[in-house]
């Protein structure tokens, strides 16, 4: 999400540099106002910083329209003051020119030792305001799905029909009875029911809370919302009916749920049709 600029010892930091290829929340406003940075460089470094207002509309970034501009402007100057940086605006764009060049740098080479691998950024304690509810809200369709290791689906929300460009936004709500040491990943299919397996949209796995709040993380009995933005596949060249499955993995492995009255597929539970157009 969208921060506020701070200058030390004459270089920038941008402590959060908006939210461009991330997925799209109605309920987190923030999440889809945002800005591109462009940093121009002198000879010892950053000289000047500029921040151009966009939007992001359905998994797509477009200019800011006007009143937005000035909204998102506002509000990194805000934040930034409040890091002791003031942001000029010239021409519908946020500036901080940096009049002391920092002291140049020598130049080390950078040669690979073997140690480097793959490491996971460390996830927050606390998880995100709106991930924790106390109960199911009424727009949200209840069903009790139990998985292996102790985690159950208690209830979904996804809307009846929607554009085809728009994507699919579902809600869903998971609960724990016994701490988790694996980390989860909540998956999804959307499957045409005019039989044409060209259409299947799979995949689309992600860790809860938008990769901010893993099930390592979670408390036993609380209720953890996660929300998730399927993106369209390809054009629908007609109004098409698909049902959406959703699923649980642990180390990439599915974790398929033991008999139960709900359609299944792939290890994965069904949820509902929803008619794209």
């Amino acid at each position: 999400m969208l921060q506020g600029v701070e200058v030390i010892d004459g270089r920038p930091i941008l402590y959060g540099a908006g939210n461009v290829p991330l997925d799209w929340s109605p309920v987190r406003p923030w999440t889809h106002k945002s800005a591109l940075f462009r940093l121009l460089l002198g000879k010892h470094g950053v000289s000047r910083v500029e921040m151009v207002p966009i939007l992001l509309h359905h998994g797509r970034t477009v200019p800011a329209p006007e009143n937005t501009r000035t909204e998102i402007l506002d509000r990194i100057g805000m934040l930034s003051r409040e890091l002791g940086t003031e942001i000029h605006v010239e021409d519908e764009t946020g500036f901080v020119s940096l009049e002391r060049e920092p002291p140049p740098r020598p130049l080390r080479a950078f040669v690979p030792d073997g140690r480097m691998g793959k490491e996971r950024l460390p996830s927050s304690k606390q998880p995100p305001q709106g991930v924790i509810v106390k109960k199911l809200p009424r727009s949200a369709q209840e069903l009790r799905v139990d998985f292996p290791g102790g985690v159950s689906l208690l209830g979904f929300e996804l809307v009846e029909r929607t554009k085809a460009g728009l994507g699919i936004n579902v809600a869903t709500y998971f609960q724990t009875s016994v701490p988790q040491r694996e980390v989860h990943e909540i998956f999804f299919e959307v499957v045409p029911l005019d039989g044409d397996d060209r259409k299947v949209w799979t995949g689309e796995q992600h860790e809860p809370a938008d990769w901010m709040y893993p099930a390592t993380r979670w408390k036993e009995g609380e209720i953890v919302r996660d929300f998730y933005h399927i993106r369209s596949r390809g054009k629908v060249e007609r109004p098409t009916r698909y049902e959406v499955y959703v699923g649980l993995q642990a180390d990439k492995k599915r974790l398929t749920p033991p008999a139960s009255d709900r359609k299944m597929r792939n290890g994965a539970v069904y949820l509902g049709t929803i008619l794209l157009k």
